[in-house]
This record gives C-alpha cells, sequence and structure tokens, in this order.
C-alpha cells in the first residue's frame, strides 16, 4: 500500500491510499503517523489506534461545533455525526464527552423545552411532540411534561380560545364556537381543558349578546 496523496480539507487532512481516499487526520495525527506522499505503509495497529484516537478528537470538536449554535439532544447529536460518517466508536466517545462535561443534558434540555412553551400557550400534547422531533427519550419527555398540571393546560386552552374568538368578531355563534373548538382540538388540548375553554367563550358570548 502507497500513500499516493495527502490533501489538505478545512482543518484536516485526508489521506489517499492506492489513489483512494483512506481516512482523515488532523495536524496532531498526520504527525504522529509520520506518513508523507510516496511512502509504502502497512496497516499496522498503531497506524490504526492512531487513527482511531484522532477520529475520536475530530469528532468531539466536531460535536462541540453542532451544539455550540442551539442547545441539541444526544440522539440529534448522532445522527448528525453519522452522517458526516464518523464511526460509531468514534461517536459514543463524542457524547460520553459531552455528557461528562454536561453539555449535553437531555433532561435539562427536555425541562427548558417545556417551560418555554407553556410560556407561548402550548398543550402538553403539543410540547410532547416537539420533544419528540428533537429526538428526546419518552423517559425525559414524561418527567418533562409532568410538571405541567390541569390548571395550566386549562389556562393556556382558555388563552388560546380568547385569542381566536378575537378573530372571529362578526361571526355567528355556532361558527365562533365551532372554529375556536377546532383551534383547541387541532392544538391538542385535553378534553377537560377543551371543555373549560369553551365554557369561558359561552359566557363571553352570553355577556355581549347583554
Amino acid at each position: 500500500m502507497i500513500v499516493t496523496k495527502i490533501k489538505r480539507n478545512r482543518l484536516n487532512y485526508d489521506v489517499y491510499i492506492d489513489e483512494e481516499l483512506a481516512f482523515t487526520l488532523t495536524d496532531e495525527g498526520l504527525y504522529k503517523s509520520r506518513l508523507k506522499t510516496g511512502v509504502e505503509i502497512e496497516q499496522t495497529e498503531h497506524l490504526n489506534e492512531i487513527i482511531r484516537e484522532d477520529e475520536v478528537k475530530r469528532c468531539k470538536n466536531r460535536a462541540l461545533r453542532i451544539i455550540t449554535d442551539s442547545p441539541k439532544s444526544a440522539s440529534k447529536v448522532a445522527e448528525k455525526l453519522k452522517k458526516e460518517n464518523f464511526s460509531d466508536f468514534a461517536v459514543s466517545h463524542a457524547l460520553d464527552f459531552l455528557g461528562e462535561y454536561s453539555f449535553i443534558d437531555d433532561q435539562r434540555l427536555a425541562e427548558n423545552i417545556t417551560k418555554k412553551a407553556v410560556r407561548a400557550n402550548s398543550s402538553v400534547r403539543q410540547i410532547k411532540n416537539s420533544l419528540y422531533k428533537k429526538g428526546i427519550k419518552k423517559e425525559d419527555i414524561e418527567k418533562a411534561v409532568s410538571e405541567v398540571d390541569s390548571d395550566q393546560e386549562e389556562e393556556n386552552a382558555i388563552k388560546v380560545a380568547i385569542k381566536k374568538y378575537n378573530t372571529l368578531k362578526g361571526k355567528s355563534d355556532e361558527e365562533v364556537l365551532r372554529k375556536v373548538y377546532y383551534t383547541l382540538s387541532y392544538k391538542g388540548f385535553s378534553y377537560s381543558a377543551c371543555d373549560k375553554a369553551m365554557n369561558k367563550i359561552k359566557s363571553m358570548l352570553r355577556n355581549y349578546e347583554d
């Protein structure tokens, strides 16, 4: 096997063996390997270890960049890393590294997203769907939404109902009730929350008629 090309690729180096891309190394990895164009090499355990360690280092650095813009769940970080062709071995070490230093924490992420969603008058079902799409585990989702009690769900449903009601001025009572209920149902509010909100709208309609 002959190193036929070593090509700079942004921060790293792509190493070609017998004209085919074989692996990628950082500056440090390339220095440790002592590889140069035209050199004949053997795939020794020493070289394999350098390649593995170097990939883990690159994977950790890439993982840190992934979470820089916005917090992400462990599964979403892993998904992105695997799409960039990092091995399962490197991805596993990168996730362990992020977790060890609390750079990723799915439970904390779930709780923060839930609090923000509650302030935005989301239903529990909407929150669960949002957390699921972000790759958060079921047990972390359930624990986060358990902090949202039925009173909060009902309060949010009433706020959503009133907001919809205010867009329906001039409509018949029947149409108002139908469209408000559809909005609540579409947003996934519980039956009891929908019932409370609809009673509120009925009361507002009666007061408006009076």
